[in-house]
Protein backbone atom coordinates (compact mmCIF):
# COMPACT_ATOMS: atom_id res chain seq x y z
CA UNK A 1 0.00 0.00 0.00
CA UNK A 2 1.22 3.48 -0.87
CA UNK A 3 0.79 6.15 1.79
CA UNK A 4 0.85 9.93 1.26
CA UNK A 5 1.15 11.09 4.87
CA UNK A 6 1.80 14.78 4.18
CA UNK A 7 0.30 17.69 2.27
CA UNK A 8 0.64 21.45 2.66
CA UNK A 9 -2.72 21.37 4.44
CA UNK A 10 -1.88 18.74 7.04
CA UNK A 11 -0.25 15.54 8.29
CA UNK A 12 -1.95 12.16 8.67
CA UNK A 13 -3.43 11.66 12.14
CA UNK A 14 -2.40 8.74 14.33
CA UNK A 15 -5.96 7.38 14.14
CA UNK A 16 -5.84 7.19 10.34
CA UNK A 17 -2.26 5.91 10.44
CA UNK A 18 -3.26 3.00 12.67
CA UNK A 19 -6.15 2.13 10.36
CA UNK A 20 -3.75 2.17 7.40
CA UNK A 21 -1.46 -0.26 9.20
CA UNK A 22 -4.20 -2.69 10.16
CA UNK A 23 -5.99 -2.53 6.80
CA UNK A 24 -2.78 -3.09 4.86
CA UNK A 25 -1.95 -6.07 7.04
CA UNK A 26 -5.38 -7.64 6.55
CA UNK A 27 -5.35 -6.98 2.79
CA UNK A 28 -1.95 -8.61 2.24
CA UNK A 29 -1.82 -12.22 1.08
CA UNK A 30 -0.71 -14.90 3.50
CA UNK A 31 2.73 -15.52 1.98
CA UNK A 32 3.52 -11.92 1.08
CA UNK A 33 5.32 -9.19 3.09
CA UNK A 34 3.30 -6.17 4.23
CA UNK A 35 4.65 -3.28 2.17
CA UNK A 36 4.33 0.39 3.08
CA UNK A 37 5.49 2.78 0.36
CA UNK A 38 5.71 6.32 1.77
CA UNK A 39 5.41 8.91 -1.01
CA UNK A 40 3.66 12.13 -2.01
CA UNK A 41 4.63 15.69 -1.17
CA UNK A 42 7.97 15.36 0.63
CA UNK A 43 7.16 12.76 3.36
CA UNK A 44 10.14 13.82 5.48
CA UNK A 45 8.15 16.94 6.35
CA UNK A 46 6.08 14.73 8.66
CA UNK A 47 9.11 14.57 10.94
CA UNK A 48 10.89 11.54 12.45
CA UNK A 49 8.35 11.18 15.27
CA UNK A 50 5.56 10.43 12.79
CA UNK A 51 7.52 7.55 11.28
CA UNK A 52 8.61 6.28 14.68
CA UNK A 53 4.91 6.04 15.53
CA UNK A 54 4.25 4.27 12.21
CA UNK A 55 6.91 1.64 12.94
CA UNK A 56 5.59 1.21 16.49
CA UNK A 57 2.07 0.59 15.14
CA UNK A 58 3.40 -1.85 12.55
CA UNK A 59 5.12 -3.89 15.24
CA UNK A 60 2.02 -3.75 17.41
CA UNK A 61 -0.34 -5.11 14.76
CA UNK A 62 1.87 -7.23 12.47
CA UNK A 63 3.38 -10.22 14.24
CA UNK A 64 3.40 -13.01 11.65
CA UNK A 65 4.56 -11.32 8.43
CA UNK A 66 7.62 -9.51 7.21
CA UNK A 67 7.27 -5.71 7.13
CA UNK A 68 8.80 -3.70 4.27
CA UNK A 69 9.07 0.09 4.34
CA UNK A 70 10.13 2.20 1.36
CA UNK A 71 10.17 5.97 1.14
CA UNK A 72 10.61 8.38 -1.80
CA UNK A 73 12.24 11.70 -0.94
CA UNK A 74 14.06 14.70 -2.36
CA UNK A 75 16.02 14.67 0.92
CA UNK A 76 14.56 17.87 2.41
CA UNK A 77 15.78 18.05 6.00
CA UNK A 78 17.82 14.87 5.79
CA UNK A 79 20.11 14.58 8.81
CA UNK A 80 21.81 12.11 11.17
CA UNK A 81 18.55 11.32 12.99
CA UNK A 82 16.82 10.37 9.73
CA UNK A 83 19.77 8.27 8.58
CA UNK A 84 19.91 6.37 11.87
CA UNK A 85 16.16 5.80 11.77
CA UNK A 86 16.24 4.46 8.21
CA UNK A 87 19.13 2.13 9.05
CA UNK A 88 17.68 0.85 12.32
CA UNK A 89 14.31 0.14 10.70
CA UNK A 90 15.61 -1.17 7.37
CA UNK A 91 13.93 1.44 5.16
CA UNK A 92 14.68 1.42 1.43
CA UNK A 93 15.13 5.09 0.53
CA UNK A 94 14.31 6.23 -2.99
CA UNK A 95 16.13 9.42 -3.96
CA UNK A 96 14.06 11.43 -6.44
CA UNK A 97 15.98 13.42 -9.05
CA UNK A 98 13.39 15.82 -10.44
CA UNK A 99 14.82 18.76 -12.37
CA UNK A 100 11.40 20.42 -12.53
CA UNK A 101 11.50 21.05 -8.80
CA UNK A 102 15.21 21.75 -8.55
CA UNK A 103 15.42 24.52 -11.11
CA UNK A 104 13.35 27.56 -12.02
CA UNK A 105 12.42 26.18 -15.45
CA UNK A 106 15.69 27.06 -17.23
CA UNK A 107 15.91 27.16 -21.00
CA UNK A 108 16.92 23.89 -22.64
CA UNK A 109 20.30 25.26 -23.71
CA UNK A 110 21.12 26.19 -20.11
CA UNK A 111 20.04 22.98 -18.43
CA UNK A 112 22.77 20.78 -16.93
CA UNK A 113 21.52 17.22 -17.31
CA UNK A 114 23.73 15.99 -14.48
CA UNK A 115 22.79 18.77 -12.04
CA UNK A 116 19.82 17.07 -10.28
CA UNK A 117 21.98 14.01 -9.64
CA UNK A 118 24.91 16.10 -8.41
CA UNK A 119 22.56 17.64 -5.85
CA UNK A 120 21.47 14.20 -4.65
CA UNK A 121 24.89 12.56 -4.62
CA UNK A 122 26.01 13.93 -1.21
CA UNK A 123 22.76 12.61 0.30
CA UNK A 124 23.32 9.24 -1.36
CA UNK A 125 26.86 9.00 0.02
CA UNK A 126 25.68 10.19 3.44
CA UNK A 127 23.04 7.46 3.61
CA UNK A 128 25.21 4.68 2.21
CA UNK A 129 27.99 5.38 4.72
CA UNK A 130 25.42 4.78 7.44
CA UNK A 131 24.31 1.48 5.95
CA UNK A 132 21.03 2.69 4.43
CA UNK A 133 19.84 0.97 1.25
CA UNK A 134 18.95 3.41 -1.53
CA UNK A 135 17.63 3.50 -5.07
CA UNK A 136 17.54 6.40 -7.52
CA UNK A 137 14.47 7.62 -9.40
CA UNK A 138 14.81 9.95 -12.39
CA UNK A 139 12.09 12.09 -13.95
CA UNK A 140 12.65 12.16 -17.70
CA UNK A 141 11.54 15.29 -19.52
CA UNK A 142 12.33 17.27 -22.65
CA UNK A 143 15.58 18.56 -21.16
CA UNK A 144 17.27 15.23 -20.39
CA UNK A 145 15.54 12.76 -22.74
CA UNK A 146 18.28 13.18 -25.36
CA UNK A 147 21.03 12.30 -22.86
CA UNK A 148 20.17 8.76 -21.74
CA UNK A 149 23.73 7.57 -21.13
CA UNK A 150 24.60 10.65 -19.06
CA UNK A 151 21.47 10.15 -16.96
CA UNK A 152 22.13 6.42 -16.59
CA UNK A 153 25.77 6.86 -15.58
CA UNK A 154 24.91 9.60 -13.06
CA UNK A 155 22.36 7.29 -11.47
CA UNK A 156 24.76 4.33 -11.37
CA UNK A 157 27.25 6.41 -9.43
CA UNK A 158 24.74 6.50 -6.58
CA UNK A 159 22.98 3.12 -6.71
CA UNK A 160 22.59 -0.13 -8.64
CA UNK A 161 18.77 0.03 -8.37
CA UNK A 162 17.29 2.49 -10.88
CA UNK A 163 13.82 3.72 -11.87
CA UNK A 164 12.67 6.05 -14.63
CA UNK A 165 9.44 8.07 -14.94
CA UNK A 166 8.39 10.13 -17.94
CA UNK A 167 6.97 13.64 -17.59
CA UNK A 168 3.82 13.60 -19.70
CA UNK A 169 2.49 17.10 -19.15
CA UNK A 170 3.65 20.67 -18.65
CA UNK A 171 6.27 22.83 -20.31
CA UNK A 172 8.91 20.10 -20.43
CA UNK A 173 6.68 17.12 -21.36
CA UNK A 174 8.55 14.44 -23.28
CA UNK A 175 7.37 13.10 -26.64
CA UNK A 176 6.55 9.42 -27.11
CA UNK A 177 9.20 9.00 -29.80
CA UNK A 178 11.97 10.58 -27.73
CA UNK A 179 11.06 8.60 -24.61
CA UNK A 180 11.03 5.33 -26.57
CA UNK A 181 14.50 6.08 -27.91
CA UNK A 182 15.66 7.01 -24.39
CA UNK A 183 14.48 3.69 -22.92
CA UNK A 184 15.91 1.70 -25.81
CA UNK A 185 19.36 3.22 -25.37
CA UNK A 186 19.22 2.55 -21.61
CA UNK A 187 18.33 -1.07 -22.39
CA UNK A 188 21.22 -1.43 -24.84
CA UNK A 189 23.72 0.12 -22.41
CA UNK A 190 22.49 -2.11 -19.58
CA UNK A 191 22.72 -5.23 -21.75
CA UNK A 192 26.25 -4.43 -22.91
CA UNK A 193 27.74 -3.48 -19.55
CA UNK A 194 25.47 -4.06 -16.57
CA UNK A 195 23.33 -7.19 -17.02
CA UNK A 196 23.06 -8.99 -13.65
CA UNK A 197 24.84 -6.06 -11.99
CA UNK A 198 22.34 -3.18 -12.14
CA UNK A 199 18.59 -3.50 -11.49
CA UNK A 200 16.54 -1.31 -13.83
CA UNK A 201 12.86 -1.46 -12.95
CA UNK A 202 11.34 -1.31 -16.43
CA UNK A 203 13.81 -3.88 -17.79
CA UNK A 204 13.16 -6.37 -15.00
CA UNK A 205 9.39 -5.89 -15.40
CA UNK A 206 9.54 -6.57 -19.13
CA UNK A 207 11.75 -9.61 -18.65
CA UNK A 208 9.14 -10.99 -16.26
CA UNK A 209 6.37 -10.39 -18.79
CA UNK A 210 8.42 -11.96 -21.57
CA UNK A 211 8.67 -15.06 -19.38
CA UNK A 212 4.93 -15.04 -18.73
CA UNK A 213 5.41 -14.12 -15.06
CA UNK A 214 3.81 -11.42 -12.91
CA UNK A 215 5.93 -8.29 -13.32
CA UNK A 216 4.75 -6.35 -10.26
CA UNK A 217 5.17 -3.11 -12.23
CA UNK A 218 1.70 -1.58 -12.58
CA UNK A 219 2.27 0.03 -16.00
CA UNK A 220 2.97 -3.37 -17.58
CA UNK A 221 0.74 -5.45 -15.30
CA UNK A 222 -2.51 -7.21 -16.19
CA UNK A 223 -4.71 -5.02 -13.97
CA UNK A 224 -4.66 -1.75 -12.07
CA UNK A 225 -5.10 -1.34 -8.34
CA UNK A 226 -2.37 -3.69 -7.12
CA UNK A 227 -1.08 -0.89 -4.90
CA UNK A 228 -3.81 1.56 -3.80
CA UNK A 229 -2.79 4.88 -2.27
CA UNK A 230 -4.07 6.45 0.95
CA UNK A 231 -3.62 10.20 1.44
CA UNK A 232 -3.20 12.12 4.69
CA UNK A 233 -6.97 12.47 5.16
CA UNK A 234 -7.54 8.73 4.70
CA UNK A 235 -8.94 8.99 1.17
CA UNK A 236 -8.13 5.91 -0.90
CA UNK A 237 -7.49 5.94 -4.64
CA UNK A 238 -6.68 3.19 -7.12
CA UNK A 239 -3.06 4.31 -7.47
CA UNK A 240 -0.68 7.25 -7.03
CA UNK A 241 -1.43 8.75 -10.45
CA UNK A 242 -5.17 8.52 -9.76
CA UNK A 243 -4.63 10.42 -6.52
CA UNK A 244 -2.72 13.13 -8.41
CA UNK A 245 -5.55 13.46 -10.92
CA UNK A 246 -8.40 13.01 -8.42
CA UNK A 247 -9.71 9.94 -10.31
CA UNK A 248 -10.72 6.37 -9.34
CA UNK A 249 -11.68 7.31 -5.78
CA UNK A 250 -12.49 4.25 -3.66
CA UNK A 251 -13.58 5.79 -0.35
CA UNK A 252 -12.21 6.87 3.00
CA UNK A 253 -10.27 4.22 4.87
CA UNK A 254 -12.09 5.06 8.11
CA UNK A 255 -15.38 4.02 6.47
CA UNK A 256 -14.21 1.09 4.34
CA UNK A 257 -14.19 -2.52 5.43
CA UNK A 258 -11.73 -4.98 3.94
CA UNK A 259 -14.21 -6.48 1.47
CA UNK A 260 -15.11 -3.01 0.19
CA UNK A 261 -11.47 -2.12 -0.31
CA UNK A 262 -10.59 -5.34 -2.13
CA UNK A 263 -13.83 -5.52 -4.11
CA UNK A 264 -13.91 -1.94 -5.36
CA UNK A 265 -10.21 -1.97 -6.14
CA UNK A 266 -10.51 -5.18 -8.15
CA UNK A 267 -13.56 -3.90 -10.05
CA UNK A 268 -11.98 -0.59 -10.96
CA UNK A 269 -8.72 -2.33 -11.84
CA UNK A 270 -10.39 -4.36 -14.60
CA UNK A 271 -10.65 -1.23 -16.75
CA UNK A 272 -7.02 -1.62 -17.76
CA UNK A 273 -7.89 -4.37 -20.22
CA UNK A 274 -11.67 -4.14 -20.58
CA UNK A 275 -11.47 -0.62 -22.04
CA UNK A 276 -8.73 -1.41 -24.58
CA UNK A 277 -9.47 -0.98 -28.30
CA UNK A 278 -9.42 -4.05 -30.56
CA UNK A 279 -6.19 -2.96 -32.23
CA UNK A 280 -4.40 -2.95 -28.90
CA UNK A 281 -5.74 -6.39 -27.93
CA UNK A 282 -4.52 -7.80 -31.25
CA UNK A 283 -1.06 -6.20 -31.04
CA UNK A 284 1.79 -8.71 -30.89
CA UNK A 285 3.10 -6.90 -27.83
CA UNK A 286 -0.14 -7.07 -25.87
CA UNK A 287 1.15 -9.65 -23.38
CA UNK A 288 4.17 -7.51 -22.67
CA UNK A 289 2.55 -4.15 -21.88
CA UNK A 290 -1.17 -4.99 -21.44
CA UNK A 291 -2.04 -1.57 -22.82
CA UNK A 292 0.15 0.44 -20.46
CA UNK A 293 -1.29 2.87 -17.93
CA UNK A 294 -4.96 3.77 -18.64
CA UNK A 295 -4.28 7.36 -17.56
CA UNK A 296 -2.00 7.72 -20.59
CA UNK A 297 -4.83 6.97 -23.00
CA UNK A 298 -6.03 9.84 -25.15
CA UNK A 299 -8.79 9.97 -27.71
CA UNK A 300 -7.77 9.96 -31.35
CA UNK A 301 -9.49 12.99 -32.88
CA UNK A 302 -10.06 11.16 -36.18
CA UNK A 303 -11.23 7.73 -34.98
CA UNK A 304 -12.60 8.57 -31.52
CA UNK A 305 -10.68 5.56 -30.16
CA UNK A 306 -8.63 6.01 -27.01
CA UNK A 307 -4.98 5.12 -27.58
CA UNK A 308 -2.03 5.10 -25.22
CA UNK A 309 0.00 8.26 -25.76
CA UNK A 310 3.19 6.28 -25.09
CA UNK A 311 2.37 3.42 -27.46
CA UNK A 312 5.14 4.43 -29.87
CA UNK A 313 7.58 4.60 -26.93
CA UNK A 314 6.74 1.07 -25.90
CA UNK A 315 6.91 -0.37 -29.42
CA UNK A 316 10.33 1.18 -29.92
CA UNK A 317 11.47 -0.37 -26.63
CA UNK A 318 9.93 -3.78 -27.38
CA UNK A 319 11.62 -3.83 -30.78
CA UNK A 320 14.94 -3.30 -29.02
CA UNK A 321 14.07 -6.19 -26.70
CA UNK A 322 13.35 -8.35 -29.73
CA UNK A 323 16.77 -7.50 -31.14
CA UNK A 324 18.51 -8.37 -27.89
CA UNK A 325 16.59 -11.60 -27.32
CA UNK A 326 16.80 -12.37 -31.05
CA UNK A 327 13.23 -13.61 -31.02
CA UNK A 328 9.83 -11.96 -31.24
CA UNK A 329 7.67 -11.64 -28.16
CA UNK A 330 5.03 -13.94 -29.62
CA UNK A 331 7.62 -16.62 -30.38
CA UNK A 332 9.14 -16.28 -26.93
CA UNK A 333 5.80 -16.66 -25.14
CA UNK A 334 4.88 -19.64 -27.37
CA UNK A 335 8.22 -21.28 -26.58
CA UNK A 336 7.60 -20.91 -22.83
CA UNK A 337 4.21 -22.57 -23.17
Amino acid sequence: MTVWPYADTGIMSEEILEEVVTMNYRATGREKPVVFSWQGDEPLRCGPDFFKTAVKLQRKHIKDKRIVNTIVTKCEGLNEEWANFFYENNFLVGLLADGRKSFAEPALAEFDVAAPFKRLKPAAEFLKKRGVHINVIACIDQRNVNSPITVYNCMKEMSDYLQFHSVGKGHHAVSAEAYGEFLSRILTEWYKNDENKVYVQFIEALLSNYKGCHSGFCIFDTACGQNPVVDYEGDVYLCTRCREKGEAYIGNIMNLDLNDLLGITAEKGKCKISDLPTGCMQCKYFKVCYGGCPLNRVENMFTGIKENALCRSYKRLFTAFDDILRVTVADYISYLR
